[in-house]
């Protein structure tokens, strides 16, 4: 599996950020091609219960070269040109190879 972590800067105004993201922007992303799964969190703590963050979303695909396509599918490229509708304190995007290290019975 290959994953694609978004990490939100906290806004300016939460609540029309949590609007967007969930209503306009999440759907867009919900057509990527081969995108086996899409979760996201709005209130993100810390272990101390701070955070940098005001928001995470996670993306699975079977591979990278699924996520890379994705991204340069028009709904990538609508969600990309999306994000500073949205997001003006900013984003941290992460991609890692992820793999499993508990096995669920």
């Amino acid at each position: 599996m290959h994953k694609l972590i978004a990490l939100y800067h906290p806004p300016a105004d939460r609540e029309q950020f949590a609007r967007h993201l969930v209503n306009v922007h999440l759907p867009i992303v919900a057509r990527f091609p081969g995108l086996l799964s899409l979760r996201h969190g709005l209130h993100v703590a810390a272990g101390d219960g701070a955070s940098p963050y005001a928001a995470v979303v996670e993306c699975e695909f079977a591979d990278e070269a699924s996520m890379q396509a994705a991204l340069a599918s028009p709904a990538g490229q609508e969600a990309g040109a999306d994000v500073p509708n949205y997001a003006q304190a900013g984003v941290t995007i992460l991609t890692f190879p992820s793999v499993d290290s508990v096995a669920r019975r």
